[in-house]
């Protein structure tokens, strides 16, 4: 590993620490041997950081959170910036606020509600992705470490995100893609195929022998991804990306045995 390169990542509660290990006022974090280079921060809770009088930046700082979070709110991190350039100007702070956007928008699943959070005052919040603001902030995450390590990623974001990593599987003709009724699953997995039709891909659609489904959206791992979420039921693949790739016959059916990884 190399130490001069060293970042540090965090989403959530995991980006709250991040910011813990940044503040060079903090007598442990000037203990430390090793600090990061660089810190991203996604939706974290900042409120307890702008009350500080006295928090600075160790290194640069990237903090993506969305307008509409109301878990971890995003005016308290946007105070924790104007509090930190006022006084410490030579600070490199990047910060975006997507709009239309919750806690965790970087996640595939679509906004809902999550019960019982002891940290807001109504003990509910709004979870869950949204595709645009997920796509922008994995570029800028990759641009800012580019720009902030001084080298560019061994795996660009083109690599990593444009296709799929394994061969796309041929259309069976088993249905058209956006034939709900052919899914051989349950309603609740039909209402959720029809979110799955509406992301773009690189997406998976899997379903499990007892008509549950798994699925994956935005990653260029998507068909391995929904296919290992099944854990230890027996599941195959239905859709990938615009194509029905299921067959009537389970010989037949694409399982993580017969994925076929992609030579670069």
């Amino acid at each position: 590993m190399d130490t001069s390169r060293l970042v540090v990542i965090g989403r959530s509660h995991g980006g709250q620490t991040a910011l813990g290990v940044l503040d060079r006022t903090d007598k442990a974090v000037q203990a430390q041997p090793l600090r990061p280079k660089v810190v991203v921060a996604l939706y974290p809770g900042c409120s307890i950081y702008h009350r500080m009088w006295n928090y600075e930046l160790d290194a640069p700082l990237l903090l993506m959170i969305g307008e509409s979070d109301d878990w971890t709110p995003a005016r308290s991190c946007v105070q924790l910036r104007e509090k930190v350039m006022r006084s410490q100007k030579d600070a490199v702070f990047e910060m975006h606020v997507f709009p239309d956007s919750h806690h965790g928008f970087d996640g595939l699943t679509p906004p809902h509600t999550k019960m019982n959070v002891a940290s807001t005052r109504s003990g509910t919040a709004t979870v869950g992705g949204n595709p645009v603001a997920r796509e922008q902030a994995h570029r800028l995450m990759f641009d800012f470490l580019s720009v902030q390590l001084g080298v560019p990623l061994r795996l660009s974001h083109e690599e990593r995100y444009a296709g799929h990593q394994f061969e796309l599987p041929q259309a069976s003709g088993f249905a058209a893609v956006g034939d709900t009724a052919a899914l051989p699953a349950s309603e609740k997995a039909r209402a959720r195929y029809e979110y799955y039709l509406a992301q773009q891909p690189p997406k998976a659609f899997a379903v499990t022998e007892r008509g549950g489904w798994y699925l994956s959206i935005g990653a260029a791992d998507a068909m391995q991804a929904s296919l290992t979420a099944c854990g230890k039921v027996k599941c195959w693949l239905y859709a990938v990306d615009d194509r029905v790739v299921w067959h009537a016959d389970p010989d037949k059916r694409i399982d993580m045995a017969k994925l076929v990884r992609k030579e670069r």
